[in-house]
């Protein structure tokens, strides 16, 4: 007999009773209220997509956070977990060997010095110092065989490229107690890569100041028009030297007492240009008849001659013996206080026919304001600023009123314990954390692309560069770490720089010298408090180095 079709409701009715017990077996229950697989189902399908996505995050993570490999070249190698830093050589049968070191610089410098045979390496041979370092797992580097410790126990943690260089300002500051008198010490800071601190001073803001409690005085004050500079052509201020006792008709000119000079450092005042001594030339032939003009309103050589011209503009000058010069009005008043006669006062016609002279002389660089020297309690901070603006350099003196800090948003500046290698004693550092400074030591613009290279660190150290090797200048070893194109470093004032401690000479030679240990001297380094007594045990300082 032919089969009978299956029909729909059939197959209805069979898959309603499987549904019937699978809802017995699963929820106890034959009586479907609910779909009994649906909430398996759907666990089951969200499980899935957990998965999948835990998957593509471990695949996310070991793109982005690899173990790293060991360089095929020379190159700086740093463990991931340990930091450790080393100097990853290879031969020239590609046998490879980690050289441990204490800092990134010693790595740059011991793959520079093998690179040029120094360390026994090829000459010439692929060393690329300057490379990015390669941070590795502590576990890729097991297999490798390690050399003895080499390298500069002090060179600096950073040689900075790029954004982490700062801009080219040097500031030295004294900084005054409140209540301060002559006798008062200032605070000496110096800053870096921070412009714009406290505000110029201007030509009506003279400093007078002494750096021996009163045994000798200065004037640092603005230029003016008249200034010829005597050479001096990169400062906007100068500083000339008074003797408040024996030159009285400057004293009294200028309004110079004792009472306004403030206290200032060596430091401040060596970073200031000098000029000649504020004190009245001798002007020769003084009081005779001049010969080679003729003198209006009987003047005489030395005397001062006053006009007003059509501009109602002020104009004074001293006769000499080859004609006229002409000075600001508090300069002629000074030869006044100094015993001359009072200006004569004359028509501009009448001295047209005497020779206009131009020579410079003292005269040219007096100040040409009368006023009070700046009060000290006023503004009880100075600056001498330099800076480097359009590749030219340029000093000049800044002053901060009383209460406001001397650097911005309140940071804290470092504390140096090492003086400079003439002796100065800086007391506060600072410049922006994480960067640092690539200068060259600079005394004019003669030598500002000629000068030592120095890296300045954030700790307030600068290191110097040098090569034992005789086939590599200095400029070479700088370029040869990564530092860039030597033609490119700017310059910063040696009288600010040299007032920061020495670091260690980056040399490739010298950082091939290996270590076991390194023992420190008993007195290096100071203690945030009061170092230990006897019978107490003292932080340990370390092995002896091979």
């Amino acid at each position: 007999m032919p089969s009978t079709p299956t029909s729909k409701s059939q197959v209805q009715a069979y898959r309603f009773m499987l549904r019937r017990m699978e809802s017995a077996l699963v929820r106890k229950d034959s009586v479907m209220m609910h779909d009994p697989m649906g909430s398996h189902m759907r666990s089951a399908v969200v499980g899935v997509l957990l998965a999948m996505v835990a998957a593509i995050g471990f695949v996310l993570f070991a793109v982005l956070s690899p173990a790293g490999s060991v360089p095929e070249a020379n190159g700086v190698v740093i463990g991931k977990q340990s930091g450790a830093v080393y100097a990853l050589i290879t031969d020239g049968s590609n046998n490879k060997r980690l050289v441990p070191t204490f800092n990134v610089t010693s790595a740059r410098l011991i793959l520079l010095a093998n690179s040029s045979g120094g360390g026994g390496g090829q000459a010439g041979a692929a060393s690329p110092a300057a490379a990015t370092p390669a941070v590795v797992d502590d576990d890729v580097l097991k297999g490798l065989p390690r050399d003895k410790k080499q390298g500069l126990v002090d060179g600096p943690q950073m040689l900075p490229v790029g954004p982490q260089r700062v801009g080219n300002f040097w500031d030295v500051c004294d900084t005054l107690p409140d209540n301060a008198d002559k006798s008062s010490t200032p605070t000496t800071s110096v800053i870096g890569g921070v412009d714009g601190i406290g505000s110029e001073i201007s030509l009506s803001q003279p400093l007078l100041v002494t750096p021996d409690r009163g045994k000798s005085y200065y004037l640092i004050y603005r230029k003016s028009s008249f200034s010829t500079s005597l050479g001096l052509n990169h400062t906007r201020v100068v500083k000339s030297e008074v003797d408040l006792d024996r030159d009285k008709a400057i004293a009294n000119a200028y309004r110079l007492q004792e009472q306004y000079a403030r206290p200032i450092s060596s430091a401040v005042l060596n970073a200031v240009p000098g000029t000649v001594p504020l004190s009245l030339p001798d002007i020769p032939g003084r009081g005779e008849q001049p010969t080679s003009y003729e003198a209006p309103a009987g003047a005489k050589i030395g005397d001062v001659l006053h006009t007003v011209e059509v501009d109602n503009s002020d104009h004074y000058y001293v006769l000499v013996a080859e004609g006229r010069h002409e000075v600001s009005p508090v300069a002629a008043e000074a030869i006044y206080e100094n015993g001359g006669t009072k200006p004569h006062n004359v028509e501009p016609g009448d001295v047209k026919s005497i020779p206009l002279i131009h020579t410079p002389w003292a005269l040219d660089e007096f100040p040409v304001e009368k006023v009070n020297p700046v009060d000290y309690n006023d503004y009880p901070a100075v600056c001498a600023a330099w800076s480097y603006p359009n590749n030219t350099p340029s000093m000049t003196m800044r002053i901060l009123e009383a209460g406001k800090p001397l650097l911005p948003n309140n940071v804290k500046p470092i504390k140096l314990g090492t003086p400079s290698t003439d002796g100065t004693k800086v007391a506060d550092f600072y410049l922006p954390t994480g960067q640092a400074a690539v200068v060259r030591d600079s005394t004019s613009t003669s030598d500002e692309r000629t000068g030592p290279v120095y890296v300045v660190s954030d700790l307030g150290v600068r290191y110097g560069f040098a090569s034992s090797i005789a086939t590599m200048t200095p400029d070479q070893v700088a370029a040869g770490v990564g530092l860039g194109d030597p033609a490119s470093y700017p310059p910063a004032p040696d009288a600010i720089v040299k007032l920061l401690p020495q670091g260690t000479a980056l040399d490739p030679g010298a950082a091939l010298r290996t270590y076991d240990t390194m023992q420190l001297p008993a007195d290096a380094g100071s203690y945030p408090t009061a170092a230990p007594s006897n019978n107490q045990q003292a932080p340990p300082a370390g092995g002896s180095g091979n």
